[in-house]
C-alpha cells in the first residue's frame, strides 16, 4: 500500500490547519494511501524561505518512509515563485517521493513541472499583490493608532495622555540627557514600584524600546527611523526626542574593510568606580594612558587578608604602576566639581538645554549619506577608491559633529545638576548620578609622580599629582 504524509500549513496564528486535515485524508482514502506522518505548521508564512526550511528539510530526510508528500494546494508548500517550487519537487522526486496537491494531483512528468510552474508563478504573484495591499493601507493609516497593546503614557485609545505615566516618561528623558545610564534608572522606577504598562518590572529593554520610539515624542516610526508626524500628542518636545534616541541608542565602533562591509564593536562594561574613562595617567611612557580600578585583593595570603585588602580602592595604571588612592582620589576631584557647578549656577552661567537638536539631525543625514555611499560601492556604482575618498570626508564631518554634540549635551547636563545646592544634594544623589554629574563637568584627570628628588613615597596621595581638565 502506497505510504502517504500530510503537509498542513497557515500562516498566521489566528488560522488552523484543522480545516485542511478532512479533505487531505478523504483524498488519501479515495486513492487507497495510508497516512503515515503528518507535518503541521501554524504560524508559518510560505513565502518566507527561512521559516519553510527546516520542515521541508525535516521531510526530505524522512522520505525513506512515505512514498507520497501530499497537500491541498501547491503554495501551502511555498510561495517563493517558480524557482523554488520546481526546487522541491526534483528534490523529493530524487528521493523517490512524490508531491501531490489536492487541487492539482501529482506533480512529475512534463506536464506536471508546467503546472507546477503556472501555480508557483500565480501564488508568487497573489503573495505580492496582498503585501501591497497591506502596504498600501500602512500608508493611508500613517502615524494613526492601531491598536494593540495600550502604549506607556497614553491612555485605551492611544491618543489622551495619562499624565501620572507621562510624568515617567518626562523624568526618564531628563535623566538620560544629564548622563545617567538606563540601568540606573530602571532600578530606581523597579525601587519605587513605578508600574509598567503590563505590571511587570521595569528592564532595560523595557526602558530603551520606549525612550527609542517616537511616540513619546508625537511622531510614527517607521521601521527604524522616524516617519513623521503623528496624530497623537508628544508627551515631550521633538528636540529632546532626538537627543534621547541619540544617546541611548547602542555605542559601537564601526569598521568598514576593503570590501565595503560595515564590522562593529561593541562595549557595555558597567563602570564600577567614579572616574573610570576619565581619569589618566601622565607619567607612562606614551602619556594619557588610561587608569584603572584596582585592589591588592589578588596577592592575599588567607580570606581575611583578602577581605581587608578589598577595602583599599586605588586607581593603576597598566603602563607604569602608578597607584594613587581611590576613594581619597573621588573626595578630592567630587568636591572640586561640587564648588565649580555651585559656582556657575550661583554666577547664572549655565545655560539652557535644547539647542543640541540642529546638531542631531546633522549627525543623523551624514550617518545617512554614509550609508548610501556604502550601498552605492556594494552595487558597484562606485569604485572602491571613490568610496574611500568619500569616506574620508563623511567621517571626518561626523567626527566634528559628534564632538560639537557631545559639548552641546554636557554643557545640558551641567545646566541641569548646577542647580546651586549640588553639596546638600550630593550625598542622596545615587553612584550613576555622581558619574553623570563629573562626566558633565570634567574632561579628563590627569595623575602625576612627584619629582625624583621628592623625599615622600611617590604613590601615595597628594593633591598636587592632581590635575582636572574641565569641559569649556
Amino acid at each position: 500500500m502506497t505510504r502517504a504524509a500530510l503537509w498542513l500549513r497557515v500562516s498566521t496564528d489566528q488560522q488552523t490547519a484543522e480545516n485542511q486535515e478532512p479533505v487531505l485524508r478523504q483524498y488519501a482514502a479515495a486513492h487507497g494511501w495510508d497516512v503515515v506522518r503528518e507535518y503541521r505548521m501554524n504560524g508559518v508564512s510560505a513565502y518566507r524561505e527561512e521559516a519553510n526550511a527546516a520542515a521541508v528539510a525535516q521531510a526530505l530526510l524522512e522520505c525513506a518512509a512515505f512514498d507520497v508528500l501530499l497537500a491541498v494546494r501547491l503554495d501551502r508548500f511555498t510561495r517563493r515563485g517558480i524557482e523554488t517550487a520546481l526546487r522541491y519537487v526534483r528534490e523529493f522526486k530524487e528521493r523517490g517521493v512524490k508531491l501531490v496537491t489536492v487541487d492539482d494531483g501529482a506533480q512529475d512528468g512534463p506536464a506536471g513541472e508546467l503546472i507546477t510552474a503556472m501555480r508557483a508563478w500565480f501564488a508568487n504573484q497573489e503573495s505580492a499583490i496582498k503585501s501591497e495591499r497591506v502596504k498600501a493601507s500602512v500608508m493611508r493609516r500613517r502615524g494613526q493608532y492601531l491598536g494593540g497593546l495600550r502604549p506607556y503614557g497614553y491612555e485605551r485609545d492611544g491618543v489622551t495622555i495619562r499624565e501620572e505615566e507621562a510624568a515617567t516618561i518626562r523624568e526618564a528623558t531628563q535623566r538620560v540627557i544629564a548622563g545617567e545610564p538606563l540601568r540606573a534608572i530602571v532600578r530606581d522606577y523597579n525601587g519605587r514600584h513605578v508600574p509598567t504598562v503590563t505590571g511587570s518590572p521595569w528592564s532595560r529593554s523595557t526602558l530603551y524600546g520606549m525612550l527609542r520610539s517616537g511616540r513619546i515624542s508625537g511622531q510614527y516610526m517607521l521601521g527604524r527611523e522616524i516617519g513623521g508626524d503623528a496624530e497623537w500628542p508628544g508627551i515631550i518636545s521633538k528636540t529632546d526626542g532626538l537627543a534621547v534616541r541619540r544617546i541611548v541608542a547602542p555605542k559601537s565602533e564601526t569598521v568598514v574593510d576593503d570590501d565595503g562591509n560595515v564590522r562593529k564593536r561593541w562595549s557595555a562594561v558597567a563602570p564600577k568606580t567614579l572616574l573610570r574613562g576619565v581619569i589618566h595617567c601622565a607619567t607612562g611612557h606614551r602619556g594619557g594612558t588610561a587608569m584603572v580600578g584596582w585592589t591588592r585583593a589578588r596577592s592575599a595570603r588567607s580570606p581575611r587578608e583578602r577581605t581587608i585588602r578589598k577595602k583599599y580602592r586605588a586607581y593603576r595604571c597598566l603602563e607604569c604602576c602608578a597607584v594613587i588612592s581611590g576613594d581619597k582620589t573621588d573626595e578630592w576631584v567630587a568636591s572640586r566639581v561640587i564648588t565649580r557647578l555651585d559656582h556657575q549656577a550661583r554666577a547664572r552661567r549655565a545655560k539652557p538645554a535644547g539647542h543640541y537638536a540642529p546638531l542631531t539631525a546633522q549627525l543623523i543625514a551624514l550617518e545617512g549619506r554614509r550609508a548610501e555611499i556604502i550601498e552605492d560601492a556594494r552595487q558597484g556604482i562606485l569604485t572602491r577608491k571613490d568610496r574611500n575618498d568619500l569616506l574620508v570626508g563623511v567621517n571626518r564631518d561626523i567626527e566634528a559633529v559628534e564632538a560639537a554634540l557631545a559639548a552641546s549635551r554636557h554643557e545640558a547636563a551641567r545646566h541641569m545638576w548646577a542647580s546651586g545646592d549640588l553639596a546638600v544634594r550630593w550625598g542622596s544623589l545615587t553612584f550613576d548620578q555622581r558619574r553623570a554629574v563629573v562626566a558633565a563637568a570634567v574632561e579628563r584627570v590627569e595623575i602625576r609622580r612627584l619629582p625624583d628628588d621628592d623625599p615622600r613615597p611617590r604613590n601615595r596621595f597628594r593633591p598636587e599629582r592632581i590635575s582636572i581638565v574641565w569641559r569649556p
